[in-house]
């Protein structure tokens, strides 16, 4: 290939990464390292298909992500799931 060959092939994945990111930022997907959030821990007795890495939904709208499910002695209901939420979501208490 010719060195223009060579310009435009890298322009265009340089291109392509960048497009792919910024569909990833806006379509909410961004790495969860960038985003400000808090820890909350939940008590639940029965956390059927939730597992690390789910999306944490509030009335339909992604709020955050699940952190881990741990049983929990402890805890009244024997089962924790720790999740991370969004600084800009207040999450009611109860």
């Amino acid at each position: 290939m010719s060195g223009k060959q060579n310009f435009m092939v890298g322009l265009t994945a340089i291109i392509a990464v960048v497009g792919f990111c910024v569909i990833l930022v806006l379509f909410g997907w961004a790495p969860q390292i960038l985003q400000d959030a808090y820890p909350i821990r939940v008590e639940m007795a029965d956390a059927s298909g939730v597992a690390g890495g789910s999306r944490v939904l509030m009335r339909g709208i992604d709020i955050g992500w699940v952190q881990r499910v741990e049983f929990d002695d402890q805890s009244s209901t024997g089962l924790s799931v720790y999740l991370v939420v969004r600084d800009d979501v207040p999450v009611p208490v109860g």
